[in-house]
């Protein structure tokens, strides 16, 4: 039991709570809540072409803190991390890594990458 008694799901469905002035802190049997990331990384993430704040706090949430982390990984790797922490994040992101990866705007991936892709990552293609 947390000291205080207080305990509650964050942002991203983990059980947090607080405990003498920590902000978070591991409850037995959860999994540990996301780490803090400093602001320039997300910085980094968020300047890369094709991904802004939404996308780098999402990847952040996945523990991919850096740009050369994301290239080092690929980006379908990158995709697969963080849909085990968003489940329902879109094809978009994916397209969008991709285009952080090689340099390219996300419009210009061809068909056949974009197979390649969804096949990487074990997504059908929508109807």
């Amino acid at each position: 039991m947390v000291a205080d008694g207080y305990a509650h799901r964050g942002p991203s469905g983990l059980l947090v709570g607080r405990l003498l002035g920590c902000t978070r802190v591991r409850l037995r049997g959860f999994r540990d809540a996301p780490r803090r990331r400093p602001q320039e990384q997300l910085m980094n993430l968020a300047d890369a072409r094709n991904l802004g704040p939404r996308s780098a706090e999402m990847l952040a949430d996945a523990g991919l803190l850096d740009l050369q982390e994301v290239r080092d990984l690929g980006a379908a790797e990158c995709f697969r991390r963080v849909r085990m922490v968003h489940p329902k994040v879109s094809l978009n992101l994916l397209w969008a890594l991709e285009g952080a990866v090689t340099d390219r705007d996300w419009r210009d991936i061809d068909d056949r990458r974009k197979r390649e892709l969804r096949r990487a990552v074990g997504a059908a293609k929508p109807r």
